[in-house]
């Protein structure tokens, strides 16, 4: 055993395990090192998507990452322990307490940027995300103020408090998780089944289950440590967190499906949508809250398709007056900063008058297919006529 790190007390008692409990709880760190394999393929893969799509790193794609290291990384420094490598010193044992502090965080910030993708409230979201994080804060300080005291055996009352505060907090992060995932649970059912939407049913059963599922592994982590080898706790803490991580990463993916189900098959070539662009639908919804892709926005793809349908059908008559189609037509020119684009808006009604004047004895339809030749307004012609 190598000597003794920074603060450790002279009467300091290493506490390792010896080969039988070192190889059992070897089993569980296998376990996790799987997890972990998958873990990173998944978050490869909704990483890469979602860097094709917007080009930069977003809120979730640092969580889902953060997360996988500090849980694989106190997994591997713990192994490195037990063999003996590294010695106890109030380095280790802090460094220990920010990795576990970096991994609940962001389990739980993970899980209310599900929540803020449902939420039609989102400085209530905000609030609470806030809210949690601070709340959590305060618990990683108490715990850090006392766990690691009672690490380096300071003293037998911080050993005896941290036998007790150890297994609080735990109950009050299993409490948290249970009410966000319920409140997550309570938006799907008020928000968007309750609407008509019924293909988010799958979402709400699928979810109840996973919370079956993440309350098991709080259970399992709280009765690890009344084991009596408990080094099996050390090593099941970062495979539940893995758990979680898988859960919110199969969360994420279903709710890309869903939404990818929900949204319009083709693209609408009506004029009074042009200007929405061919993915009105927003992005796929694991990189944050969406912009058009709400449950309330749900109307603009049935009357998108509408359009779609009424202007097939009509033969004679556009969808919008040609003014309001010539508008349309020159918004791209007004976004690439042609100075013609606004006199040439102004000017295709008054174009438009003297169309029909002049063509008063030929059909409507005619008249309404006919192609206005726009001229810049005479205010805006820019005049170089020396003086």
């Amino acid at each position: 055993m190598p000597e003794y790190g920074a603060f450790v007390p002279p009467g300091y008692v290493p506490t390792l395990p010896n080969s039988e409990q070192l190889s059992d709880a070897s089993v569980v760190w296998g376990m996790s090192l799987s997890l972990t394999v998958f873990a990173f393929i998944r978050c490869f893969s909704q990483t890469y998507a979602q860097w094709r799509r917007i080009r930069k790193v977003n809120l979730y794609m640092a969580l889902i990452w953060l997360e996988l290291w500090s849980s694989t990384l106190i997994g591997v420094i713990y192994f490195v322990y037990m063999r003996g490598h590294i010695p106890p010193s109030f380095w280790f044992f802090g460094g220990t307490i920010l990795l576990w502090t970096i991994q609940v965080q962001c389990i739980y910030q993970i899980i209310l940027n599900r929540v803020g993708l449902i939420a039609d409230n989102t400085a209530l979201v905000r609030r609470l995300k806030w809210a949690v994080f601070g709340f959590i804060v305060l618990i990683n300080i108490a715990v850090a103020c006392i766990w690691i005291p009672a690490q380096l055996q300071i003293s037998d009352r911080y050993i005896l408090i941290n036998e007790i505060w150890d297994r609080t907090e735990k109950v009050i992060l299993a409490i948290i998780d249970v009410c966000l995932n319920l409140y997550f649970v309570y938006l799907v059912r008020s928000t968007l089944i309750t609407r008509g939407l019924s293909r988010y049913v799958t979402l709400y059963r699928v979810n109840i289950f996973m919370i079956s599922i993440s309350m098991t592994m709080d259970v399992l982590i709280i009765t690890m440590m009344s084991l009596n080898n408990i080094y099996f706790y050390i090593f099941f803490h970062p495979l539940a967190y893995l758990v979680k991580l898988h859960i919110e990463l199969s969360m994420a993916d279903l709710i890309a499906k869903l939404v990818k189900i929900g949204s319009i098959a083709g693209v609408c070539n009506c004029e009074c949508h042009r200007d929405l662009g061919p993915n009105a639908m927003g992005f796929a919804p694991t990189i944050g809250r969406l912009s058009n892709w709400s449950p309330i926005q749900q109307y603009r793809a049935r009357h998108r398709n509408n359009c779609t349908s009424s202007e097939d059908n009509s033969e004679t008559e556009p969808t919008r007056p040609p003014e309001i189609r010539g508008v349309a037509q020159e918004r791209p020119r007004r976004a690439m900063g042609d100075t013609w684009a606004s006199s040439a808006t102004r000017n295709s009604a008054s174009t438009l008058e003297r169309l029909k004047s002049a063509s008063s004895d030929e059909e409507p339809s005619k008249v309404n297919s006919a192609v206005v030749s726009v001229e810049p307004h005479p205010s805006t012609v820019p005049d170089f006529q020396q003086v």
